[in-house]
């Protein structure tokens, strides 16, 4: 199952590249009590809602404050969690 993304407030660029992007659902919610510390909501109602921002994304996976990751560019934040998602896969493939 695929996790929603929000684009909102992007560049069509990168929303259009944020779109393409497939984060597994269950990458993020091996980090689930994070995404609740940062948004005191379960991943379930935020994909209700929406999904998040590659940085928030980036936040909850790293288990860190949605602060750690403010500094990040959209750009970054794609190519980051680009990153991430590879190496989930990598480590999820037999």
């Amino acid at each position: 199952m695929i996790f929603p993304i929000l684009t909102q407030g992007m560049t069509r660029e990168h929303a259009d590249e944020s779109r393409e992007l497939h984060v597994p659902w269950a990458m993020l919610a091996l980090h689930e009590k994070q995404a609740f510390r940062n948004h005191q909501q379960s991943l379930g109602t935020l994909a209700r809602r929406g999904g998040l921002a590659p940085v928030e994304m980036l936040a909850v996976i790293g288990d860190r404050s949605i602060n750690s990751v403010l500094r990040l560019t959209d750009r970054e934040a794609i190519d980051e969690l680009k990153r991430e998602i590879e190496t989930f896969y990598g480590k999820d493939k037999p």
